[in-house]
């Protein structure tokens, strides 16, 4: 049985993106040396979708409150952005 999924995402902008999963999302991470950072996720699915361009990712968040949520993370983002 699959018990767990490990997902990648490609980018010119590595350190920019770790720091947003870390500190604006505040997501827990484990050091998997060189800096690689291997964040944990809660509960995920994974759609699969036909296309006739170029393949391209696309990572939905979800939450249960999208006000309460957003407010959060624009106070995360600020103090992120002063360090």
């Amino acid at each position: 049985m699959i018990n767990g999924v490990h997902a990648i995402i490609y980018t010119k902008a590595p350190g920019e993106v770790r720091n947003f999963f870390r500190n604006v999302l505040g997501l827990s991470s484990v050091d998997a040396g060189h800096g690689w950072l291997i964040f944990a996720l809660p509960p995920a699915e994974l759609g699969v979708h036909p296309s006739d361009d170029e393949s391209f990712h696309q990572l939905y968040l979800l939450c249960d409150d999208i006000h309460a949520t957003m407010e959060e993370l624009r106070g995360r983002e600020s103090n992120s952005a002063a360090h």
